[in-house]
């Protein structure tokens, strides 16, 4: 009886510590590469989000003639609403949109306000309530750092 109860465990046994070696060598490796700071975290999400409300231009531009919001006028408005083919808010039948479901925020300044110019210049630098730059003449949007400054998207996914 103490032979067959030995040879069940030993097999048990086995496994365990290999488990055991596994979780360690986990653990070790797991804790010699840090995780990305907060700041990178922000900026990797701020990168995305950037992109994703390009899209969300694009899309309404397409649905609306090639126009693109009236930042300068209204703001996030014409995104976060149903419009008509001028802009417009409406709920009538063939009204499009809303294209985000609540105004961006920067994550750099807690900030949703759009500046809008008509030429980006080359050392570009914002007020620092602005969260955002518009650039008329690209028709590209921007997102600022918290000193106002052009955010840079590349730096934050690591190209």
């Amino acid at each position: 009886m103490f032979k067959s109860l030995f040879i069940c465990t030993v097999p048990a046994l086995l496994i365990t510590l290999a488990l055991y070696a596994l979780s360690t060598k986990v653990a070790v490796s797991s804790a010699a590469s840090p995780a990305p700071s907060v700041s990178q975290a922000a900026s990797q999400t701020f990168s995305a989000n950037l992109q994703d409300i390009r899209g969300q231009l694009d899309q309404y531009q397409f649905e609306h003639n090639n126009a693109l919001p009236r930042f300068a006028s209204h703001g996030w408005i014409q995104l976060l609403t149903r419009t008509d083919a001028s802009g417009h808010p409406s709920d009538a039948p063939g009204s499009v949109g809303p294209y985000l479901r609540s105004a961006p925020i920067n994550p750099f300044n807690r900030s949703s306000e759009i500046l809008v110019v008509q030429n980006l210049s080359p050392n570009q630098k914002a007020p620092t309530r602005y969260g955002f730059l518009f650039d008329q003449s690209t028709s590209r949007l921007y997102g600022l750092t918290a000193e106002g400054t052009l955010f840079d998207e590349t730096a934050a996914i690591g190209r």
